[in-house]
This record gives structure tokens, sequence and C-alpha cells, in this order.
């Protein structure tokens, strides 16, 4: 039997407790793990008319596991920039001065005016990747182009923005 969207909340719910101690397990913190969680349940959903309810549970887990795992990838991944950029800071207060602010923001509008300069097609583009957070395939996706198109997008906006950015210093 092929699952209905209607059936997959039938599925999830008993395995909600199980499913968060398996994501607390695989983060090493409880930190994300409702968000985890949420993300499980949408692709679960988004994949329900290819499930067959034997095959359920299993793939529930499957998805919250790898998920996890990317949670983890992608905070690693921010810390070690974090500690890069501001290595003084590591050892001091969380806190961050007025001229880090200051330096900050200046960098954002550095940031957002040389986006605001590329085009159309680019800043979504960015936009999808940086504030959605959605990987290339995603991307392509949503935008129903292919894969190909999404990654050269990519690469071109990236190089505009580049440039606009070295142009300006």
């Amino acid at each position: 039997m092929v699952l209905e969207n209607e059936d997959i909340i039938d599925l999830f719910n008993p395995l909600i407790r199980d499913l968060k101690i398996h994501i607390v397990k695989k983060l090493g913190t409880p930190d994300q793990m409702e968000d985890v969680l949420h993300e499980t349940y949408l692709r679960l959903v988004k994949v329900a008319s290819h499930i067959e309810e034997q095959s359920f549970s299993g793939l529930a887990f499957t998805i919250a596991g790898n998920i996890a795992i990317d949670f983890r990838r992608k905070a690693s991944v921010r810390s070690k920039y974090i500690v890069a950029e501001y290595p003084e800071d590591n050892h001091k207060s969380e806190q961050l001065t007025p001229e880090q602010i200051e330096i900050s923001n200046q960098k954002l509008e550095r940031i957002n005016a040389a986006i605001a300069r590329i085009p159309e097609k680019y800043q979504e583009i960015i936009r999808l990747r940086l504030v959605h957070d959605l990987n290339q395939r995603e991307i392509a996706e949503k935008l129903k182009i292919s894969y190909t198109s999404t990654r050269k997008r990519m690469q071109r906006a990236i190089e505009h923005l580049r440039s606009y950015l070295v142009d300006d210093e």
C-alpha cells in the first residue's frame, strides 16, 4: 500500500519519542533536535507517495539520522569559520564590542549592495542558498531548472559578487 499524506501523520506520531532519542544521539546535543524532527517530517511528506507502510519506520529513522548528521556537519563548518574569523574572541566574552558590531554591519551592507547589483536570476540563487539554506539540487527543483544550470548560476553569482566586493575595497 502506498501512503497518502494523512497516513504519514498516523505513522509518524507514535515514532516521535524514539526519533527524538535517535536524533539527540546523532547530534550529541538536544539543541537542534526539534529542527531535525521537523525536517524529517517534511521530507517524509515530500516522498509520501513513494513510501510503503512496512518501510515507513526504518525510512523515518534513516532520514532523521542523515539530517542530524547534516546539521552536525554544518554546525562544525560554521564554528570553524567563526573561530578562524575571530580567534582573539574565543577566550573573551561572547559579547561583541561596538567596533566589531560596526565592522560587521559595514561588511553586511557591502554584501547586500553587491547582491543588489547582480542580475535577478543570480540574486534568487544566492537568496535560496544562503537565506533558505537549500542545496543546489533543492534549488534546481524549486526553480524548475537543471542541476547543471543551478551550479553554473551559483558560480556566476559568486564571480559577480567577488568582482563587486573587490572593486568596492
